[in-house]
């Protein structure tokens, strides 16, 4: 056989197989479903009671759904009763900082928007409480008496605001981490010169007059936690002590005036402390292998002679600073309703984790649900007000201010 008579052959076989796969793939998808009656044939008549296809009957009404909650019946409540629980929008903007005001039941912060400080009512009436303006402000620590505050900015520079005397100074902008002291005349914080022989930890008056080293840092300041305790013997707690197994963590106070302290030992990594209102316990979180690396709460003692005494696992995965006391011996916390396993080393990989609020006596560690939000809202600087009767919140991704009716 020729090579011309086979190309010729090819050629056509090819062709052959082309059309047989379009009859195929006429066939399946493009042939009618019904066949055309023949000519002469008669006519499909339905009977005369039959209208087509039976009509269904009307559904059902169902109850709506609650807002933010999803595959959930349940109506929100007003107030914080352990089930889904509203939540009243304070504030549009981002904010930052929110703090309770002097009164006690109202409630101050910094607006990201316009630079300017406001406070909210009990009724929910919005006003400025200083016409100063502060643009592009990273962060804000209020003082305990809240008429003053200390702001800082991505630049590094630090100014302390006296809203009363409408003061302004300017803090050196190689100390961060402050702290106030009780009494809001005096700040504890971290000194970070270039020369590792140059940082320390330190105190000095409100307006950064006075200045004091109190203990050196070297490469050790990430390990520090600026906390000036209620009590004001303690002005930081430190993760520089001994271990004595894998995973565990030395706790060491640091004193105001060199103190030696009994250490507080913890199981995990990734310390973050709060001390209660009145110095007597310390609710803390870390996390470590036991618990899949989840940050984890944990209650003890912080008087100077039982620090360390009475730990108590809360058992709830959360950090201590999405924690906001009510009281000495009660404590809220936003707590996610999933953790992803690692996010205690992570913790990026829950900023947009959805929470709920619990409540957490400080005493027995017995702990209880409050609310589920009605809407999904990552809770950051909590605030309770001085009768518990409300909690004020951010929203780590939008930076608004919401509140939820505890009473």
């Amino acid at each position: 056989m020729s090579q011309r008579l086979k190309r010729i052959l090819a050629i056509a076989g090819f062709v052959v197989i082309i059309l047989l796969i379009g009859f195929l793939l006429w066939r399946v998808f493009y042939r009618p479903i019904f066949t055309p009656a023949p000519p002469g044939a008669a006519p499909l008549v339905l009977p005369e009671d039959s209208k087509g296809l039976p009509t269904a009957p009307p559904a059902r009404p169902r109850a709506p759904l609650a807002p933010g909650v999803p595959g959930t019946q349940e109506a929100p409540s007003r107030i914080a009763a352990g089930g889904v629980t509203a939540v009243q929008t304070l504030a549009d903007t981002a904010v930052l900082a929110p703090a309770l005001a002097p009164q006690g039941e109202a409630i101050q912060y910094y607006n990201r928007e316009d630079g300017k400080f406001y406070r909210v009512s009990v009724d929910g009436r919005i006003e400025a409480i200083s016409d100063k303006v502060f643009f592009n402000v990273s962060k804000v620590i209020w003082a305990p008496d809240r008429k003053k505050s200390i702001l800082e900015y991505p630049d590094g520079a630090n100014i302390l605001y006296d809203f009363e005397t409408k003061r302004q100074v300017t803090l050196p902008p190689h100390w961060e981490s402050f702290s106030f002291s009780t009494s809001s005349d005096q700040i504890a914080f971290l000194s970070l010169g270039l020369d590792r022989d140059h940082r320390w930890l330190g105190i000095s008056s409100a307006d950064g007059s006075q200045s004091k080293p109190i203990e050196p840092l070297g490469d050790n300041a990430a390990k520090v936690q600026v906390e000036w305790s209620p009590n004001n013997q303690m002005i930081a707690l430190s993760s520089t002590g001994l271990t004595a197994a894998i995973g565990e963590q030395e706790i060491l106070p640091i004193g105001l005036h060199g103190e030696n302290f009994h250490s507080l030992l913890v199981n995990g990594i990734g310390f973050r402390a709060r001390w209660s209102p009145d110095g007597e316990r310390i609710l803390y979180s870390v996390s470590s292998f036991q618990n899949d690396w989840k940050p984890e709460l944990w209650i003890v003692r912080g008087a100077p002679s039982q620090i360390g005494a009475g730990k108590i696992p809360v058992g709830l995965n959360t950090w201590a600073d999405k924690c906001a006391f009510g009281g000495a011996q009660t404590v809220y916390c936003a707590v996610p309703k999933n953790l992803p396993r690692g996010a205690g080393l992570y913790p990026l990989a829950a900023e947009n984790a959805p929470d709920e609020l619990w409540k957490i006596n400080l005493v027995s560690g017995a702990r209880e649900k409050i609310a589920i939000p009605t809407q999904d809202i990552t809770m950051q600087s909590l605030v309770v007000t001085g009768q518990e009767n409300a909690l004020y919140f951010t929203d780590q991704v939008s930076g608004r201010l919401y509140k939820i009716d505890l009473k």
